[in-house]
């Protein structure tokens, strides 16, 4: 059975620089947001995922 292994990150909503870096190292924004990091997550973070496999 494979694997498949996440990596993610929480950036500010107004950083918009970090953002398109990490876009750009192939994260993409989620809604997904797991409960380990849920309770600091906030409205002005953006959780960011990248699918390693």
């Amino acid at each position: 059975m494979d694997s498949i292994l996440k990596v993610g990150l929480l950036t500010r909503t107004y950083n918009v620089q970090a953002q398109n870096f990490y876009k750009r190292l192939g994260f993409s924004a989620s809604v997904d947001v797991p409960a380990a990091i849920s309770e600091y997550y906030s409205s002005d973070r953006v959780y960011m995922e990248r699918v390693l496999s």
